[in-house]
């Protein structure tokens, strides 16, 4: 049966009564003395009923605060992530031969971030050159979409100030308390019990910037078991897919000594589409259409098909859409699992036109 904590009010006509008891005399009336002190009572044991509730909550990591759920995650080997570095590469255009030193700052022109050049290259002779970058600061704001425009905070000799990504991926931020939960839950309740999937998946997602890991056993034949592993809506960096590797290397059993952890193939998804108005604006429509397909992006899996008639429902339920015509993709969109790639299916680009 649970314990009812009883209200400041209950709590000082408890005390009220009690002394009346033993001195029917006793002033009980609002505006005694007797009535102030006894308030005053009241209001210091009710902070001491609070105080428990809150300290039973910390029993449990379910209902515990985020520094109480952190102490019990590390008690158990789970420590919360920290945030990562965005990395990845950019193209530049310049005088054939003029070096990109590393180190070169730049600016995101749309988000203002900063980068640097993390490998230095060199202009090839066609007059461009695809060079390292990563992000100044961790987070999710380093993941610029390919084609985002950046700018040199003063640009090498012979090489255009204006470079352009390629791709960015492997940024995260800290770890959320629903993260760790889930993690910790995972760990009480599923423990590594000598490499089934889920063991894998545990491994590879205690590592900075991975956030998920998919598992293909016999994938590349018998007894050999691949990990897909994916950072947010994207890849990660070279950088973490090793730690991930060395993750999974320390803890897979020796009967499977052929464990391999690489990203996925992303499969970019273009959609165009057609759609009939009511009382809204096209713009509003196209940003409330590409908020809800990156959505349904979001829970595909390497692997998974992009389904046609999911993106005609999207666009359907949308305020104000009357009727709709998705002209591409003209089909599902499939995805290839084999011994050589792992797609994955991910938004590429929405465009939406009035319908004649």
């Amino acid at each position: 049966m649970p314990f009812t904590v009883p209200t400041l009010d209950q709590i000082r006509s408890d005390i009220l009564r009690d002394a009346q008891n033993l001195d029917e005399t006793f002033d009980v009336s609002e505006d005694s003395d007797n009535w102030i002190r006894a308030t005053a009572f009241a209001s210091a044991i009710e902070g001491l009923y609070q105080h428990q509730l809150w300290a039973v909550r910390q029993i449990f990591p379910d209902s515990a605060d985020q520094d109480n759920l952190e102490r019990h995650a590390n008690l158990h080997n789970v420590p919360a992530l920290s945030a990562t570095v965005a990395g990845g590469t950019m193209a530049v255009t310049g005088s054939p031969g003029a070096p990109v030193p590393a180190g070169s700052q730049l600016k995101a022109d749309v988000s203002g971030i900063s980068l640097s050049v993390s490998a230095g290259g060199v202009v090839g002779g066609d007059g461009t050159a695809q060079v390292a970058i990563v992000a100044a600061t961790a987070g999710t704001s380093g993941n610029l979409a390919a084609g985002a425009t950046l700018t040199f905070t003063a640009a090498p000799p012979g090489v255009a100030s204006v470079a352009t990504v390629v791709s960015m991926g492997g940024g995260t931020d800290d770890e959320t308390p629903a993260s760790l939960l889930a993690r910790l839950l995972a760990e009480l309740r599923d423990p590594d019990a000598g490499g089934k999937d889920s063991d894998y998946i545990k491994w590879v997602k205690s590592v900075d910037g991975i956030t998920n890991g998919y598992v293909y056993s016999h994938r590349r034949g018998p007894g050999k078991v691949d990990v897909v592993v994916v950072s947010g809506s994207g890849v990660p960096t070279p950088a973490q897919i090793a730690q991930a590797q060395a993750a999974v290397d320390a803890k897979r059993p020796s009967a499977c000594p052929d464990a391999l952890v690489f990203a996925p193939t992303l499969k970019p998804v273009a959609i165009v589409a057609q759609v009939s108005l009511s009382g809204v604006l096209l713009a509003d429509v196209q940003a409330q259409a590409e908020t809800a397909i990156r959505a349904y992006f979001d829970t595909l899996k390497p692997g998974d098909a992009c389904i046609k008639s999911r993106i005609e429902g999207i666009l359907t339920d949308l305020s104000g859409v009357t009727d709709r015509l998705v002209t591409s993709p003209a089909a599902n969109v499939p995805t290839t699992v084999n011994a050589l790639t792992v797609e994955w299916a991910r938004f590429g680009s929405l465009t939406l036109t009035l319908m004649p």
